[in-house]
């Protein structure tokens, strides 16, 4: 099983695109949606796929080694994040010091999501409610993964994503219509899109051998679709967020092959963007807020905010995530290993021991010697 797949960049370099395009407010643009069901669809998988690995390696799950890891994957550029808006906040005589610290606080602890949903305004920090949906999933997704029997793990998946769908579909089944306020922001009603991928990559080792270019195709056509006539529907659709969720299933499980989609996918400029999608996620929309202070045009907005936004995310990704990230990593190896050696010195002593015990010392009389 590879470890990393070039085109799964791509396709996170796409998602973070269509959220970016839908804060340029243009009225055809609307398809931030899409980006985030893919975000967490995507990140089910990839997320999972470490666990399963790392159960499978030692049987179990370090939980402190994870959610160490998840820290400093994620808090670097978003506490750097709270500091930009913090310091933007100055600039701006209506915004209040105890508001920017609440919002700060709220965006940093993981609940915009659950504050947004309940009519709350976190300004520049309001699409952090999208990480926030994440992290509350994951706080309890590897716990369940500890459950040793795969049936019994596909049964709380499927349990767990029926449930979940149901509670984004059932207030609007006559209509099939998504309301915002009830179930958008919802982290309930967005688990079933985190278990897809989760479901998909607990089947990976199967379903990876089986995988067809055809589906690549099939995911791609799919999505098409969905951002072609996402414009003509004041509202986003359930049937569409379920249609996207299964487009990027498809998509993941062609990954691994050779297909047009895939190569386009795995193309250099989009990986590039790719493994700087999580910190042109939470610049661009501070930066969108502060472009939009000044009389501008739309497209001069748009202009002026990726002007900012693509600079910091590149110094932030290569001066703070990256070298963080190493260092986060390299200490847990580094801890895991002396507990190996640590282990093993204790075996050697064990073994040298009973060797000693049991060794006939130099200047027994041969008469007495055991035979």
């Amino acid at each position: 099983m590879r470890s990393h797949i070039p085109a799964l960049d791509g396709l996170r370099a796409i998602a973070v695109l269509l959220v970016i395009a839908t804060h340029t407010a243009h009225p055809l643009l609307g398809i931030g949606w899409v980006g985030v069901d893919v975000f967490f669809v995507l990140s089910g998988f990839l997320i999972s796929r470490l666990l399963l690995t790392e159960i499978q390696e030692t049987g179990t799950i370090r939980l402190g080694p994870f959610y160490g890891r998840r820290a400093a994957r994620l808090y670097p550029a978003l506490l750097l994040t709270l500091m930009l808006v913090a310091l933007l906040a100055l600039t701006d005589l209506n915004e209040s010091s105890e508001i920017t610290a609440l919002r700060a606080v709220i965006a940093g602890v993981y609940l915009s999501d659950l504050w947004v949903w309940g009519g709350g305004d976190l300004g520049p920090l309001t699409h952090t409610w999208s990480l926030a949906v994440e992290e509350q999933f994951y706080l309890l997704w590897p716990l369940l993964l500890l459950v040793q029997r795969t049936r019994a793990r596909a049964g709380l998946v499927i349990a767990a994503g029926a449930a979940s769908l149901a509670a984004m579909l059932w207030p609007h089944w006559p209509t099939g219509q998504i309301d915002h306020s009830a179930v958008y922001f919802a982290p309930w009603a967005r688990a079933w899109e985190l278990l897809l991928g989760c479901g998909l990559a607990m089947s990976w080792p199967t379903v990876e051998r089986a995988a067809r270019p055809w589906a690549a195709w099939a995911g791609c056509a799919a999505a098409a679709a969905v951002l072609a006539t996402a414009p003509l529907f004041p509202v986003a659709s359930a049937w569409q967020a379920l249609l996207v969720g299964v487009s990027t299933v498809a998509v993941i499980w062609a990954s691994g092959t050779r297909s047009l989609p895939v190569r386009v996918l795995a193309a250099r400029p989009l990986r590039w963007i790719g493994d700087r999608s999580y910190g042109l996620y939470l610049y661009h929309y501070p930066a969108f807020w502060v472009a939009g202070q000044f009389a501008l045009r739309r497209s001069m907005v748009a202009v002026v905010a990726m002007a900012i936004a693509l600079p910091v995310a590149y110094l932030s990704y290569r001066f703070v995530e990256v070298p963080i990230r190493r260092s986060v990593r390299s200490a847990f190896d580094q801890r895991r290993m002396s507990k190996v050696h640590g282990a093993g010195d204790d075996t050697a002593v064990h073994v040298r021991d009973l060797v000693t015990e049991h060794r006939e010392p130099a200047n027994v009389h041969p008469l007495l010697r055991r035979e």
